[in-house]
């Protein structure tokens, strides 16, 4: 976790040597990211089968048809479902960008250490990255005892493997408090309303991303480093001396050779292994990315190369898009 300037916070997740994700947040700004309001349909469009929510902040909201919770029937309009004035009980999916305002949906997620409560009567399972069959009969057999409020289910996150039964039946008690907390509120005021703030960036980490594999959590800002150490001392002692400060000369992503990663990140072309390249163009309307073998024409037959091409680009992608 690399603090600049104060006011933007970068994560970077290093799995194998590979840079695998990145988050990039300023700080100061508000995170609305998980949060949940209580929204009042500002506009319906019918002609984007969407609608505008007012969440009482300088932007609203936008929700397309498909992420309602409604009795219609399956392929209903926007204009059958919702008015002008209604009030509805959504979340953040996706930040506002530029002028765009945030994506919102009906379907909840709340997020605990073991578990995730989600707004599916259909939701309930393992996660697939518990591999041992054992482990996972062990965590379907405790998943089938709960009883979730009505309309929800609940998944099995990683870090249950090695989460006693007790641990996990906790997670299970503080989620759906925490729904009922919501629930109750929501019941109690008028749109546009806050209903519950996710957690900051620190906290999130710690709970989504950390976990038995991680080796070693890397923060350069004390302050943060602090929190995270407070936060995993109740919540994770497992995780509490694998949290460090960075204090070398070098600044921490560059001490992690970081930097030059970041910096392709930005480049138009992006080279793959045998040779190829892909090309990603973003405009307004739509990002395109073009699989580009042109040095690889030479190598062996045709349809081997573009195979060898494809493949790679597909993990390229795969690599660039949660990236970027």
């Amino acid at each position: 976790m690399n603090v600049l300037d104060e006011h933007e916070l970068r994560v970077g997740v290093i799995r194998d040597g590979r840079l695998e994700s990145l988050l990039h947040e300023r700080l100061g700004d508000g995170q609305h990211l998980g949060n949940i309001y209580k929204a009042r349909v500002a506009n319906v469009e019918p002609s984007l089968d969407a609608a505008f929510l007012d969440l009482g902040s300088q932007k609203n909201g936008f929700i397309h048809v498909e992420e309602l919770i409604h009795d219609k029937g399956r392929g209903a309009r926007i204009e059958q479902i919702l008015k002008n004035g209604d009030e509805i009980i959504v979340q953040v999916t996706k930040e506002a960008i530029k002028e765009k305002g945030p994506c919102m949906s009906m379907f909840l997620a709340l997020p605990g250490r073991d578990l995730v409560m989600m707004h599916s009567d259909q939701a309930k399972g393992v996660s697939k990255r518990i591999e041992d069959p054992l482990v996972r009969k062990r965590l379907k057999k405790q998943l089938d005892g709960f009883e979730p409020p009505e309309g929800f289910g609940f998944i099995v996150r990683t870090h249950a493997a090695h989460a006693s039964e007790a641990d996990i039946k906790l997670d299970y008690e503080f989620l759906k408090r925490m729904w009922s907390e919501v629930d109750a509120l929501g019941k109690r005021v008028r749109a546009p309303a806050c209903l519950y703030q996710e957690a900051d960036v620190v906290v999130r980490t710690l709970r989504d991303v950390a976990g038995p594999d991680t080796e070693q959590i890397v923060i350069d800002d004390e302050r943060m480093y602090d929190e995270a150490r407070a936060f995993a001392q109740v919540f994770m002692p497992e995780l509490c001396d694998k949290i460090k400060h960075h204090r070398e000369e070098l600044p921490l992503f560059t001490y992690f050779g970081l930097e030059e990663r970041l910096a392709a990140i930005y480049d138009r072309k992006v080279e793959l292994p045998s040779g190829g390249a892909i090309v990603i163009e973003q405009t307004e309307a739509l990002v395109s990315i073009d699989v580009n073998s042109a040095k690889n024409r030479d190598a062996g037959d045709v349809e081997t190369t573009a195979l060898m091409t494809n493949l790679e680009a597909a993990a390229a992608i795969a690599e660039q898009l949660v990236l970027r």
